[in-house]
């Protein structure tokens, strides 16, 4: 019996929605001062359970499948993708939740988290910055997830679109 894509991509998207989220709570709240190195450390962790996530939903979605049925690119594909977009809407709900309601302050006060400037260079050149844009952020936050995640669709779809069968036997089992 196959499962439908929709209902796979959803479970798998919200995980990676939920991973996501936890994330920015944590790059911005817990750790906003610090090393550059844990924040590294976080965002290195994300991807990679973002990518298992996307090969999880792949799988699944290949589980589904009947033996003799074959599995298409394009299906290996959507079953990474969709996954990826649904994680981009739930994000976005999230942003918008964070900046609209939670914490109305988020973007005024992003641009002002390095507060080891005390010379008066350092007061005048951060009075001349800009807040970022609610929106501008969220593309590039969104932007660069899902940049990651459609490629990793793609390597895990070509991967996972190959059949056991496909591969050569190795000697232990011929032997």
């Amino acid at each position: 019996m196959r499962k439908k894509l929709s209902i796979i991509s959803l479970q798998w998207g919200i995980l990676i929605a939920l991973v996501q989220i936890l994330s920015h709570v944590l790059l911005v709240y817990v750790f906003h001062d610090a090393s550059i190195n844990i924040k590294n450390i976080i965002e290195i962790l994300t991807f990679l359970i973002g990518f298992g996530f996307i090969y999880a939903s792949i799988r699944a979605y290949k589980q589904s499948f009947e033996l003799t049925d074959k599995f298409p690119l394009l299906q290996a594909f959507y079953a990474g993708v969709f996954p990826a977009l649904i994680f981009a809407c739930i994000f976005t709900l999230y942003f918008i939740l964070l900046t609209q309601v939670i914490d109305k302050e988020f973007m005024s006060s992003f641009v002002l988290m390095d507060k080891s400037i005390n010379s008066e260079e350092g007061q005048v050149l951060m009075e001349k910055i800009q807040p970022v844009k609610p929106l501008i952020y969220l593309i590039k936050y969104i932007f660069r997830f899902l940049l990651y995640q459609l490629t990793a669709a793609l390597v895990m779809a070509v991967f996972m679109q190959r059949k056991e069968d496909d591969f050569p036997e190795s000697k232990s089992d011929t032997e």
